[in-house]
Order: C-alpha cells, then structure tokens, then sequence
C-alpha cells in the first residue's frame, strides 16, 4: 500500500512509520523537517504543513491511505480535513491520543481526567478534534437506482473498498445483447500455475484514463481550431454533478429525487 503519514519524525508517527516499512508498505513522510527523516528503503521524505491547504493536499494527493499522526493544540482539524477532501484521499486514520479511549462507564478518558482536574496541553484540542471528525458522514459503500423517463432501469454502484485496483465498468442490458464497456486487467499478461491464474489490475485512474486525457485534450484542440464545439461540453461534467447531488439528497432525506 502507498501510505502518507503526516507527522512522521513524532512520537507516535515515528513508531507507526517503522510498523508501516516493516510490514513493505511505501510510505511518504510529511514532516515540517524532512532533514529529521533518515533515509531508508520505502520511505520518501517530504516537507509539508498543515498550515498551507493547497500544498498538503497535494502532498496527500495519489496515495492509498493517509495517517494524521500531528499535535492537534498546533493544527486545525478543519484545514487537515479540507486538503484531505481536496485530495480525494478514499482512507484515513486519525491519531488523536489516548484521551479518544472509551470507559468501561461510556465516558471518555478525556473526560474522566478533566473530572480529575487533570488536563494536559494537549488533550483538550485533540478531543474538539475527535469530536469533529466523528462528524463526517461520507459513504465507503452505495447503490444509486435509477428509473429513466423511457422506463429503463439503471444502477450504479459505487464502494471505496475495491483493494485489487481501479475497476470502473458500465454495462448496458438490452432485449437483444449487452454491451459491456470497460477493462480491469492492465497488461495481457496471464500467470498459470497449480494454485490458480492471476493476472494484474488497473491501479489507478491516471493509468486507467491516460489515454482518455490525451484523446480529450487532441479533441479540445482540434475544436479550436477548426472553430466547432467539442465533444466534451462543460453541459456533460454538470450533468454527472446533478446525478451526484440528486443521489445524495435522496440518501440524507429517504425518497426518490427526480434530476431536471
């Protein structure tokens, strides 16, 4: 797995670092001074703060997982949550301290040590934190049904836990065949042995779309200069938008949505 681990020279980061190479994973780590990550094998250094939306974003940006392992009196969960949603990163593990635990009473430990009068600097900021992130209420698995107005029936289904690689299809059923669209295995390449056949997996959409950018960009071109409409039109990217925000009015409110 490709993991960004922010926070990576601290405490906890350091020791989440050295399970996370032990176990192979490639891992990128943030840190505010890279110089304090020793070069080793699967880590890539890299300076980045959270301080700065736009670049920890793109810090994060391309990797299977994040872990935020920062001291959250020095950051603003609202900014690490906003470069992770610019990101587009589809896992995340948060560390915020042992003051997040559960109690036998339900309480925090948070809670049961400021009941003490007991408050470290640092807890009471990683506590607003947790509260925050508990908050969010994204979707890892969904099926969107449809119901055109020719009277067709559609289905799109949508999960972040598709761990063998980048599978995106559409399939389309009619009363004379089907037309399927759509690949997941990157090179024709087959491995046979006794205990199964295997091949590879798209990774990721930059390789799975590599050909469809360029082919976009020829056409955009083209259009310009012979003065014609593309055929890609901004009205394509509102209308997979209306679809996006209609299906996810109809899961907050429990009813059919009807798209304009």
């Amino acid at each position: 797995m490709n993991i960004v681990l922010a926070g990576a020279t601290g405490n906890i980061g350091s020791r989440i670092l050295d399970e996370a190479l032990r176990r192979g994973h490639r891992v990128t780590g943030l840190s505010r001074d890279p110089a304090k990550l020793a070069a080793r094998e699967g880590l890539q250094a890299k300076k980045a703060s959270t301080t700065e939306v736009t670049a920890f974003a793109d810090a994060l940006r391309g990797h299977d997982a994040a872990i935020l392992s920062v001291k959250w009196n020095e950051n603003d969960v609202h900014r690490v949550l906003d470069a992770l949603r610019k990101a587009g990163v589809k896992r995340c593990l948060f560390v915020v301290g042992a003051g997040s635990l559960l109690r036998k009473d339900g309480r925090t430990h948070f809670e049961h040590m400021a009941e003490k009068g007991i408050q470290p600097p640092t807890s009471k900021p990683a506590a607003l934190a947790f509260e925050e992130i508990k908050t969010i209420n994204d979707i890892d698995n969904a099926v969107v049904s449809l119901r055109f107005n020719s009277g067709a029936l559609g289905a799109i289904d949508i999960s972040r836990n598709g761990v063998y690689g980048y599978d995106i299809r559409t399939e389309i059923l009619g009363t004379s065949g089907t037309l399927k669209i759509g690949y997941l295995r990157e090179t024709p390449l087959y491995v046979m042995t006794r205990d199964g056949i295997n091949h590879d997996t798209v990774p990721y959409f930059p390789e799975r779309f590599e050909q469809a950018y360029v082919s976009q960009l020829q056409d955009f071109v083209n259009s310009v200069l012979q003065d014609k409409n593309p055929s890609v039109t901004c009205a394509d990217g509102v209308a997979a938008l209306n679809l996006s925000v209609a299906a996810t009015q109809s899961y907050k409110e429990g009813r059919p949505v009807s798209v304009g």
